[in-house]
């Protein structure tokens, strides 16, 4: 294998600079409209459930229906219809197979997803958010724009989103495989000690890799800087260097590792500033597996 070939990897042995987070996913938000997509992210939040004895949260948002589509109900009111049908949907996904053996609640609640989060952030401490993100509907269109993007970034909570190329995944869920893309920057810390507590709790095979868009710098020297970054516990982490396009680099790697999981760290700031959402949002799109983006600062 060359010095250069962008497809090396090594197993990191090194003295660790950080200590590893222990990961405890004790409850567990689903957001849902209801869609096929949205039924496909309750299945990944059930299959987490019983992996971390965690306790699943299913939240459905009904947005206020404006007095032009429904004058007679005055403005800001939503047709009763529409709520009993939601809640209706919401007792059969409660009483069906995914969640069979797994401690539940559920709640069809009127308002903006992210006022209702925060809510439900705060009255049940929640550790994950789990939620699809191509189906319109009464998440506000929840996609690759404004509420995904709080969803991750404002919610102050980890979040495994389902893009439309995940949910079409067949194939039991499973979590053997995890790749976690790091920006081997200051503020990437706290991403890296949850990759790791989390590949360390359900056993699974981690792969860190790192993409090196602009020349020079050799893999050696990414692999140094990696190192130091890895808890030594975790010796058969995998560490993998690509070259070129973030985006390109972290989906060629997919490609070839075929993960379950794919981590991505999400820097804060402000929610105008969209590029740190940006690559997370474009590998999203295309990846064939959930992506977890950590905030690095979570509650």
């Amino acid at each position: 294998m060359k010095e250069n070939d962008m497809s090396a990897f090594a197993t990191a042995t090194t003295v660790p600079q950080l200590k590893t987070e222990l990961v405890r996913w004790k409850s567990v938000l689903v957001l849902t409209d209801l869609s096929a997509s949205s039924k496909k992210a309750l299945e990944y939040a059930a299959q987490i459930a019983r992996q971390f004895g965690s306790t699943v949260h299913m939240l459905h948002a009904v947005a206020p229906i404006a007095v032009a589509d429904y004058g007679a109900n005055g403005p800001g009111l939503v047709v009763p219809e529409i709520e009993v049908a939601a809640e209706q949907e919401m007792r059969i996904l409660a009483e069906g197979e995914a969640l069979k053996g797994i401690e539940h609640t559920w709640d069809v609640q009127v308002g903006t997803v992210p006022m209702l989060v925060e809510e439900m952030t705060s009255k049940y401490r929640i550790d994950l958010i789990v939620c699809a993100t191509h189906a319109p509907g009464a998440l506000e269109r929840l996609t690759f724009g404004s509420v995904a993007e709080w969803v991750a970034r404002g919610s102050g909570s980890p979040c495994m989103l389902l893009g439309k190329e995940a949910v079409k995944r067949e194939r039991p869920f499973e979590m053997k495989r995890v790749l976690f893309a790091t920006a081997l920057k200051a503020d990437s810390l706290r991403s890296v000690q949850f990759a790791e507590g989390f590949a360390g709790a359900i056993g699974a095979e981690l792969m860190v890799m790192h993409v090196v868009e602009k020349s020079g710098g050799s893999v050696e020297d990414v692999r140094e800087r990696m190192s130091g970054l890895l808890w030594k516990d975790l010796v058969s982490a995998g560490v993998a260097v690509e070259h070129g396009d973030v985006v390109k680099g972290i989906l060629r790697r997919a490609e070839q590792m075929k993960p379950d999981l794919i981590v991505m760290g999400l820097r804060q700031g402000p929610l105008a500033h969209h590029a740190p959402w940006a690559k997370v949002s474009e590998v999203l799109a295309q990846a064939k597996c959930p992506v977890l983006a950590v905030p690095e600062h979570f509650r």
